[in-house]
């Protein structure tokens, strides 16, 4: 009920993430508010795990090749019972460097939050309080997390090795993986169910 009243002011939260929302006594609370949009103020603050990915770009990230991106596709899976198999494995993290010229990748937002973004964050949040873990959560061996941002290669995808310390997808309800699944591997932007 917050964020649809926020939006039916013509607010957007913007920096939308789990350190910004406190609640007190089952009543949720957003704090951090001088980085919310309305009226022609941008907000240019975001958390790289809890932003929608249309919204960034890279600095620093070499565009990937055509080769690349072949050897890199695989149809992610659609059916949330496999996509929910995945979940037993895990890897180490790769070091976030563009490894040709080792210069550090940054982030910029190249479009201005949305209210349909701000849906985007709040599934994120609400992923991490159910799974411990987010949509681009695990790893990918010849990834870094910039690059799975860039190709939209989420947990979801055969491809990741699932964080152990997260609870297996088999175990979020039905109804809600399909939310994640539509908003995270698919792309939509929609206003999840309550």
């Amino acid at each position: 009920d917050l964020v649809v009243k926020l939006h039916a002011k013509k607010i957007v939260i913007g920096d939308f993430n789990e350190n910004n929302v406190i609640v007190v006594r089952g009543k949720p609370y957003l704090i951090d508010a001088d980085s919310m949009q309305f009226a022609g103020f941008l907000c240019r603050s975001f958390m790289l795990r809890c932003v929608a990915p249309e919204l960034i770009g890279f600095e620093g990230l070499p565009p990937v090749t055509e080769k690349e991106r072949k050897s890199r596709k695989k149809k992610p899976k659609d059916d949330a019972e496999e996509d929910a198999s995945s979940t037993k494995r895990t890897r180490k993290k790769k070091a976030v460097t563009n490894e040709e010229e080792k210069q550090p990748i940054s982030c910029t937002m190249v479009a201005p939050h949305t209210a349909a973004t701000d849906w985007y964050s709040f599934l994120v949040i609400a992923m991490r309080l159910i799974t411990h873990t987010d949509p681009y959560g695990g790893v990918v061996s010849d990834m870094t997390l910039e690059e799975r941002i860039r190709d939209r290669v989420t947990v979801f995808d055969p491809r990741v090795m699932y964080p152990t310390v997260a609870r297996p997808l088999t175990a979020v309800p039905r109804p809600i993986l399909k939310e994640f699944l539509r908003m995270f591997q698919r792309g939509e932007r929609f206003i999840p169910e309550k």
